[in-house]
């Protein structure tokens, strides 16, 4: 009877020792376990994780970079790069020992963790404390308000000659910008193709979207102007 005990304890031991090579989540602080399937996972509360699993063969390893995507991404082992690129990136280790990763992060900065590697096992490895980049916001000035651009029409129309109207014009502009509708009917004040063109090019600078500088073209009579007017905005990188 006793043998049968401790046959039956050794039979519980070495069972416990096979489960063991489950899978399991390793970072940097203390873990609190939580059951996943037939596995005890370590789940951490860091900014990263590494995930281990047996191989079907006991004699290779894997190394997985999962995330950030398209991260750049190093990986040296005894002072040696063995392999560089971006993320997903995954790599078939022969060698086991102490392997150094090295991810640049989307927000510029590096995280960096030397993990040993054993035969049999694969380490999917992901960073996912980081801030992503945000592009810069794009400020737009007010346009003049209606009373004021009123005002404007009411000045230039008064003014007799076009030279006068174009130096005032410069004038109002320096200090206001303009939606495309009111640099329009600005522009339509002057008789010809040719005062209407300099009056765009006085505009365009205080336009509040200049990147709508060619909806302009419409004020032109003559094609020949508008193709003009095209290439002067080309020459201005628009």
């Amino acid at each position: 009877m006793r043998k049968i005990k401790v046959l039956a304890l050794m039979v519980l031991l070495i069972a416990g020792l096979i489960s063991a090579r489950g899978q399991h989540v390793q970072c940097g602080t203390p873990p609190y376990p939580v059951s996943v399937g037939p596995y005890q996972v370590n789940q951490y509360a860091d900014n990263y994780y590494v995930i281990t699993e047996p191989l079907p063969d006991p004699h290779v390893s894997l190394i997985m970079i999962a995330e950030p995507h398209q991260s750049f991404v190093q990986i040296f082992h005894v002072g040696r790069l063995v392999v560089q690129g971006t993320v997903p990136l995954s790599i078939k280790i022969a060698r086991p020992g102490h392997y150094k990763v090295i991810i640049r992060l989307p927000d510029g900065s590096v995280w960096s963790k030397t993990i040993f590697i054993q035969p049999g096992f694969r380490y999917l490895i992901g960073v996912t404390g980081y801030s992503t980049p945000q592009p810069e916001p794009v400020y737009y000035p007010e346009p003049v308000s209606d009373a004021e651009f009123a005002r404007m029409l009411r000045q230039l129309k008064k003014t007799p000659f076009s030279s006068t109207r174009l130096r005032l014009l410069r004038s109002m502009a320096a200090g206001h910008y303009f939606t495309i509708h009111q640099a329009k009917l600005l522009a339509k004040i002057f008789d010809f193709d040719s005062d209407r063109l300099e009056a765009c090019k006085i505009l365009f600078y205080s336009l509040v979207y200049p990147e709508d500088a060619y909806m302009l073209a419409s004020v032109f009579t003559f094609d020949s102007t508008r193709e003009e007017w095209f290439e002067w905005l080309r020459e201005q990188g628009y």
